[in-house]
């Protein structure tokens, strides 16, 4: 062992006494047997332990360390035994120094916290229990693992936890914030207490706070090098990358680029590190001594204890008595105190709240418990899915305070990409951004945490999640956490005009100002058959035989009228109406006049062509009829379509958003077609229509200009033949025409089409066909065939194939004459005779598929000149 300078106090054991008086703890709770105690390693960090040491002892240890020594010996054999027995290594503060603020940390205590490590080899909960025994230590714990809330999934594409719009209301409700009130604020400093944020993320970068002295720090490596990780990227694009700047997601307070507003301001804590993890409690201090007032937290201890996924009965057991760590206490306590103060406790004049608040992911083992989120004055947070359901993961409990969403969660991941991930821990995010957009608009002098705290929770909607026997507290509501405890009370109206539309029954009235001048929130409207349930109206109650209805009136000006509908009542019945407006948080206001209404009957919905002359296309075309269907009551309808042919479908108009019928002529042949549409209301009265439309004959493409036979005498671009294209076919139908060309022989000739022009250029002496085939939409052709010479002027007489097997042609000059051949075998037997006309464009064809294979002679005079041709018969 190496010898240390002895630590008086510690010699003073049998003597010592606890004075803490303010400070409460509780030993470690498990009771392990011998079986399970190196199970229960797996739930504790291997070789270290936090301390909290009395005033003396703590004063004694600081000073040792000034001098360089490290005071863990001393003349007590039962210390000296417990110091061999742990093979202690190295100590020092779970708090670091904090400057300016370490008045204030020492005044809470926080000073005498220490981070103990000794032989990993050794049991933590034996070592903590053996710490715990010696005067002059108040309380030792192990350091618990913790863990990520979160699960990948990046199959997810948008963000519908902000703007949800299949299911309206499962989301923070975050865009009437942005439009009405604020997009955040640099002035309030969230603390990413996770793994570190990539701060240099393309779409996080203007809202971060580099790492340095007064900035962000990571307590893994002990320096202000934020390593960017993915879990700390995620939570931290939630809750503030940058909104409008053309870039990848939004955030919950992200501000607004466009216009030149910076959000809130992210400060990584980062103790998550690759080569394992820092200090937590540390991470979550400097949050309060660095600015920040909200304390974003998306981890928890780990229950499963053998990773196997699968919480057991004894593992459910010990999570049942998990508490928070000590030291983890004491960051907690001190940043809800101390977030936003002075080293006096006074709120500092530049902080938009005073003292903080900690938010915790609830934990991903779907169970009624879970730590460090059960700490009363943590807001724990629950996670949903999109459909409004507890995701299956969350834990749960009255102990949960608030949810949000946190099932397939579109964010930032580091090196400017994104990803979708699932977890408490994306939920937690939601609610910090949510606290930190409410300071952005509420914060200031007097503003404080336990106010953002009643915002938040009373602010959120309540009795709308499926919990699925397992409470998560209210949904996490942006407007309404801004809203609530507004002392603006809702106006009342007096006046206002009620009509019918068949059996539904139509409010009208002017927006009323709230008593602080902008309009009321919204308005509940009711009827009843009784006019009793009127006169007695409860409107948060209305009772079972009062029938409702609701408009929002808080995004229209004051005096400007308002409409509303209840619907769904019985046809030509009479009704009592009334209305009351009320603000977001449901205060109401006076019950409006009872008046009286009778509803109409119901009529038939409508539907009719409006396409304006004949319904009458060409076979190549395609068509749109536009038609009206609609219900005159407003009612619900369904539309039956039975379409005329494969042409035709019934779709909706993507440019007046009404029903259309859209022909797509070429699908079927010319003929009139009829299609059928048949439109039923709720109440099962229905409408049916014939739509009759005509395609008429398609005709074949024209040949408007024939090509002769083509003769040139230059190769290359010299003998280059042009013509125009336009003037070459036409169509009847007016169809859009597409041109193919071909040539027999492309060693003689290329061709090819330039804008308006077909090129045709000689490559060598030959003659090769062209052949132009002019295709219309419903594919009919037409085609023109035209041969091109390439010649020099001489006569040129040419057999081919050679050798031939069957068919042997002879292409004789440019002048078209006829000739007489006669084909001799090697013996000068005459094997054929006859008479062809031949010219280069038209060569005389000899069968000699029945000749026996050998040397043969064709013989003909062609221009009063003897030609003698020699080929070969395979």
């Amino acid at each position: 062992m190496t010898k240390y300078k002895v630590l008086p106090l510690l010699l003073l054991a049998l003597f010592a006494c606890m004075r803490e008086e303010d400070i409460v703890m509780e030993q470690p709770q498990e009771t392990l047997s011998t079986s399970d105690e190196e199970l229960i390693q797996a739930l504790y960090e291997p070789g270290v332990a936090n301390v909290l040491f009395d005033d003396e002892t703590a004063s004694e240890i600081e000073g040792l360390l000034a001098d360089g020594d490290m005071p863990v010996a001393t003349k007590s054999t039962r210390m000296r035994d417990i110091i061999e027995e742990l093979d202690i290594v190295s100590m020092h503060r779970v708090f670091p120094d904090a400057g300016p603020f370490e008045e204030r940390t020492r005044r809470e205590g926080l000073h005498r916290w220490y981070e103990v490590r000794f032989n990993a080899n050794n049991l933590v909960t034996k070592a903590a229990v053996e710490l715990s025994d010696i005067p002059g230590i108040i309380y030792a714990e192990p350091l618990r693992k913790v863990a990520f809330c979160s699960f990948n999934d990046p199959q997810l594409k948008n963000q519908w936890h902000y703007i949800n719009t299949q299911n309206p209301n499962y989301d923070v409700n975050i865009k009437p914030v942005w439009d009405e009130f604020t997009t955040g604020n640099p002035a309030v400093i969230v603390a990413v207490v996770d793994q570190g944020v990539d701060l240099e993320h393309e779409d996080l970068a203007a809202n971060c706070i580099p790492g340095g002295p007064d900035g962000s720090f990571n307590f893994a490596n002990g320096d202000y090098n934020v390593d960017p990780m993915s879990h700390g990227t995620h939570v931290a694009g939630t809750i503030a990358a940058v909104n409008n700047n053309s870039k990848g997601v939004a955030g919950i307070a992200g501000g607004d680029a466009a216009n030149g507003k910076g959000g809130v301001r992210i400060l990584s804590c980062q103790f998550f590190g690759n080569n394992g993890n820092g200090s937590s409690a540390a991470a979550i201090k400097w949050g309060a001594d660095h600015g920040a007032v909200i304390s974003s937290n998306s981890w928890g201890y780990v229950v499963d204890i053998n990773e196997d996924g699968y919480i057991s009965d004894s593992e459910l057991t010990r999570a049942k008595g998990l508490k928070i760590g000590g030291a983890e206490k004491a960051a907690v306590d001190y940043f809800i105190k101390y977030a936003g103060c002075d080293n006096a406790g006074k709120q500092l004049p530049d902080s938009p709240m005073k003292g903080g608040i900690v938010i915790f992911s609830a934990g991903n083992d779907n169970i009624p418990y879970g730590a460090p989120a059960n700490y009363d004055k943590i807001l724990s947070v629950g996670s949903i899915d999109r459909y409004g359901n507890r995701s299956s993961f969350s834990n749960y409990g009255d102990w949960v305070d608030i949810c949000a969403p946190g099932t397939n969660i579109l964010s930032t991941l580091p090196d400017n990409k994104y990803g979708a991930m699932s977890g408490t821990s994306m939920a937690c995010p939601h609610v910090s951004g949510v606290a930190a957009i409410v300071v952005s608009q509420c914060g200031g002098q007097g503003f404080t945490a336990d106010m953002l705290w009643t915002k938040l929770v009373n602010g959120g909607r309540k009795g709308i999640i499926n919990e699925n026997n397992g409470p998560i507290g209210p949904l996490v509501d942006a407007y309404g956490a801004i809203l609530y405890g507004d002392s603006g009370d809702p106006g009342d109206v007096s006046e206002y005009t009620v009509t019918s539309q068949s059996n539904n029954i139509i409010l009208r009235w002017n927006v009323p100002a709230s008593s602080d001048g902008n309009p009321t929130y919204a308005a509940m409207l009711y009827a009843s058959k009784e006019k009793s349930a009127l006169e007695n109206l409860d409107p948060a109650h209305p009772g079972k035989n009062v029938f409702t209805g609701s408009a929002l009136t808080s995004t229209i000006e004051v005096g400007t009228e308002a409409e509303g509908v209840i619907r769904e009542l019985e046809f030509e019945s009479t009704y009592y109406v009334t209305m009351v407006p009320y603000s977001y948080n449901r205060v109401f206001a006076k019950v409006s006049p009872i008046k009286q209404v009778t509803t109409g009957p119901n009529h038939a919905p409508v539907v009719k062509s409006l396409l304006e002359g004949k319904a009458e296309w060409k076979n190549w075309q395609t068509a749109t009829i536009p038609l009206l269907i609609e219900d005159p009551d407003d009612h619900t309808i369904s539309v039956s379509y039975t379409p005329g042919s494969a042409a035709d479908q019934l779709g909706v108009d993507a440019v007046n958003g009404g029903y259309s019928i859209f022909i797509n002529g070429p699908k079927v042949a010319h003929g009139t077609y009829t299609a059928k549409i048949k439109v039923t209301d709720q109440y099962g009265l229905q409408s049916t229509t014939d739509i009759s439309y005509t395609l008429l004959e398609n005709h074949s493409p024209e040949v408007l200009t024939p090509i002769e036979n083509q003769t040139v005498k230059t190769l290359g671009e010299g003998g280059t033949l042009k013509f125009s294209m336009n003037k070459l076919f036409t169509d009847p139908d007016g169809e859009p025409l597409s041109i193919d060309i071909q040539v027999s022989d492309k060693t003689v000739l290329h061709a090819v089409r330039s804008g308006d022009e077909l090129i045709i250029t000689p490559l060598k002496y030959g003659v090769s066909k062209v052949i132009l085939t002019a295709v219309d939409a419903r594919k009919a052709t037409s085609q023109i065939v035209f041969s091109v010479l390439a010649n020099d002027g001489e006569v040129e007489v040419k057999t081919y194939p050679n050798p031939v097997i069957d068919i042997v042609y002879v292409m004789t000059g440019v002048t078209e004459e006829e000739t007489e051949f006669s084909v001799y075998s090697a013996s000068g037997a005459l094997v054929y005779k006859g008479k062809q006309t031949a010219s280069a464009f038209s060569p005389a064809s000899i069968d000699m598929s029945e000749c026996a294979p050998g040397r043969y002679a064709i013989v003909f005079t062609y221009e009063g000149k003897l030609q003698k041709q020699t080929i070969v018969k395979k």
